[in-house]
């Protein structure tokens, strides 16, 4: 899928998903998309619980 209006992605994920994630690296690349990933080292039970925090920080600083 396309990426509406951004040039820049930022990839919250676990080390549980590495293989899904390279390959959505290669395909936003290809996209023209600048990739940046930060990838939590945690139990996949609680991995969730840690993006999902992060990402409503994370957009929570967007809107400052």
């Amino acid at each position: 899928d396309q990426i509406p209006g951004s040039s820049t992605v930022l990839l919250l994920t676990s080390s549980v998903e590495e293989f899904l994630v390279k390959k959505r690296v290669i395909e936003l690349t290809h996209q023209g998309c600048r990739v940046h990933g930060l990838q939590l080292n945690t139990d996949p039970l609680e991995s969730l619980v840690y993006i999902g925090i992060l990402a409503f920080f994370l957009s929570k600083l967007k809107s400052f």
